[in-house]
């Protein structure tokens, strides 16, 4: 197929009658749900003005409308997985843990009512204080709040072993 009858054959889609009403039919929807959006919070309102204005589009045009909003739910939806996932990595990354013991972690205080940010910034910290007492500092009050309780933690190296201490204060 030569480029000229492509060329030709997109010339006659553009041009096609139908196509044209769908394309018009779509600008003026697009604009009304921008409208209605803007002016409603109610959900309600919003899902009876997009009705409203269904109603008065051709097949093809409600056809292009539903894929173009299934395609951007999609779209969407992706985003929000790709944005949970930087998420994550950034917790894990704050937390210094292991992402499967941070998970786990996480999963359990969230049943608790935490958050996996409060998980990260108490692993940060922890993390932080553990590596202040190894190289001889208090560790921000962390070395006499545990040797009130007889804890001994000269042996520890990482906050993995200091977190069942600390669970069972």
């Amino acid at each position: 197929m030569s480029n000229n009858s492509s060329y030709k054959n997109f010339a006659q889609i553009f041009n096609n009658k139908e196509f044209k009403e769908a394309s018009n039919s779509i600008l003026y929807f697009s604009e009304k749900m921008v409208s209605a959006f803007n002016s409603s919070n109610s959900l309600i309102e919003r899902i009876s003005v997009l009705s409203k204005l269904m109603m008065n589009m051709s097949n093809s045009a409600k056809l292009a409308v539903i894929g173009i909003t299934a395609f951007a739910g999609a779209i969407e939806q992706h985003m929000a997985f790709a944005r949970a996932g930087e998420q994550i990595v950034g917790l894990i990354t704050t937390s210094g843990m292991a992402a499967d013991k941070f998970q786990t972690l996480a999963n359990a205080v969230k049943h608790y009512g935490g958050t996996a940010d409060g998980v990260a910034n108490t692993m940060f910290h922890l993390r932080k204080n553990l590596q202040d007492v190894q190289s001889g500092g208090n560790g921000n009050g962390l070395l006499e709040f545990l040797s009130q309780d007889g804890i001994n933690i000269s042996g520890i190296k990482s906050v993995d072993q200091l977190l069942p201490i600390i669970a069972i204060l």
